[in-house]
């Protein structure tokens, strides 16, 4: 079927076409409900939809085309610490900046301007200070068997 539109592609082109059409397909229904304000009608399913897809296509994939190794192993690593703060660090600003008279709230684009960079820092710290730590006494454990 590729080469219906394309003569002589390689073998990751159908894969790339397929991210790159799904991406696409997400990033413009989010934009859709941006602009008319519809962000939990029928946007939200969509993209919801798109992103089973998205997640389905990526986990039959060994790695991913343009895609730095070590930069996803770096963005990774951060995943779960930004998975256990981002409520807190959210909320947080939202209580600091309404202390000061801005009024923040969610969905909002300063909300996630604000938030983003300290939460970065909160994962930062939490690998090294934590994770790391711990990884090297469970490697210590593990060698002693």
């Amino acid at each position: 079927m590729p080469g219906l539109f394309v003569s002589k592609v390689n073998k990751s082109s159908p894969k790339v076409f397929s991210m790159s059409f799904l991406s696409c397909l997400f990033l413009s229904n989010w934009f859709f409900a941006f602009l008319t304000k519809d962000f939990f009608g029928v946007f939200f399913y969509i993209n919801f939809i798109v992103c089973a897809v998205i997640v389905a296509d990526l986990s039959s994939r060994k790695s991913l085309p343009f895609v730095n190794k070590k930069l996803d192993n770096w963005l990774g690593n951060f995943s779960y610490p930004i998975y256990l703060f981002h409520y807190q660090i959210g909320l947080l600003a939202i209580v600091v900046f309404d202390s000061l008279g801005i009024k923040l709230s969610r969905p909002d684009l300063n909300l996630l301007v604000i938030s983003l960079p300290l939460l970065f820092i909160f994962s930062w710290v939490a690998n090294n200070v934590i994770e790391r730590p711990i990884e090297k006494i469970r490697y210590k454990i593990k060698s002693k068997k």
